[in-house]
């Protein structure tokens, strides 16, 4: 099941979220997504190179994005340039989103 949206808001700004095999010119064939901020947008790839593109691979890709979103819109560029520190908050977030349970 696919649990990516079709859009959301940061700091009321609304981004769209595709989910395409279209690359930008530039972007590297192993990218599994990006954010596009002049344009207010999310591309998550579906045609990994060396992944597979399972629901769970491309939900964590959007996550990873998010979080490069969120970071921006808080003006934490330190944190924003650390790949390691947006894959591990993106990997808890969608571990949370994926398995939190309510009454």
């Amino acid at each position: 099941m696919n649990n990516i949206p079709i859009s959301f808001q940061l700091g009321g700004i609304t981004y769209s979220v595709e989910l395409t095999d279209k690359r930008n010119v530039g972007d590297k064939n192993s990218l599994t997504g990006n954010i596009i901020y002049p344009l207010n947008k999310v591309n998550i790839y579906t045609d990994h190179v060396g992944y597979v593109s399972t629901d769970d691979y491309r939900e964590l890709s959007f996550y990873h994005e998010l979080v490069h979103g969120i970071l921006t819109a808080m003006g934490k560029n330190d944190m924003n340039n650390d790949e390691k520190f947006v894959d591990g908050f993106a990997s808890y977030l969608h571990q949370f989103i994926k398995t939190v349970k309510y009454e």
